[in-house]
């Protein structure tokens, strides 16, 4: 029985202590609607608390803010994403959101004592961001201040620094253009914004433009 007891105590010890962080929607500007887990879809209120798995859908000129606690997401119109872990572990913080496609700015703070594992997620590539301001499309990422790492399908990656964005189809490795020096630009179809050079995107026969904003 002593024996059991020490080790019961040494297991409690030596195990991570893992905990939930809380999520809520900070803001709500035209349509936004959320699927908490095993729920129907529902329109998003200011305060509502959310949990993970969560998916969040945004209408034509709609925009969310989430509250995240030691970081901010705001969802871009006609975008859909999962919050697919908010998770404590000791001294750090694990982030993964899922974006199932539009276009979301994620502000993530630098807190001490606190260590931030935070992933912005795409079928086609991964921002990995450390206390920084990116905005991030699926192809494509750009770093207002701070840095991260953008990562393609096959995990090859590039370290993003300030004032420079990032494009990828999911199988080229992620290219880097800084902001000022930018003079001809191609288009993302995915949010029919200016994103970088036209040589340095993908190879194309043709340009198509999908203006949503």
């Amino acid at each position: 029985m002593r024996r059991f007891f020490i080790s019961f105590f040494l297991f409690l010890f030596l195990v991570p202590v893992f905990s939930q962080e809380t999520i809520i929607v900070k803001n709500v500007r035209g349509k936004v609607e959320v699927k908490l887990p095993a729920q129907t879809w529902q329109p998003a209120k200011e305060n509502m608390t959310l949990s993970k798995g969560t998916m969040i859908a945004t209408g034509f000129k709609s925009e969310a803010v989430i509250d995240l606690g030691t970081s901010f997401v705001t969802v871009k119109p006609l975008t859909r994403m999962k919050l697919e872990e908010l998770l404590r572990r000791e001294d750090t913080i694990q982030t993964d959101i899922f974006l199932d496609f539009g276009k979301v700015t994620a502000e993530v703070k630098k807190t001490e004592g606190t260590k931030q594992d935070f992933k912005l997620k795409s079928p086609v590539s991964t921002a990995a961001v450390r206390g920084t301001i990116i905005t991030y499309d699926m192809y494509s990422v750009f770093v207002k201040d701070g840095y991260c790492d953008f990562l393609n399908r096959l995990n090859q990656k590039r370290r993003i620094a300030a004032g420079e964005g990032s494009f990828t189809i999911g199988i080229d490795l992620p290219e880097t253009t800084r902001e000022n020096k930018r003079n001809t630009f191609w288009v993302s179809a995915v949010t029919g914004e200016e994103l970088f050079p036209a040589n340095r995107g993908p190879s194309a026969t043709g340009d198509i433009v999908v203006v949503w904003e």
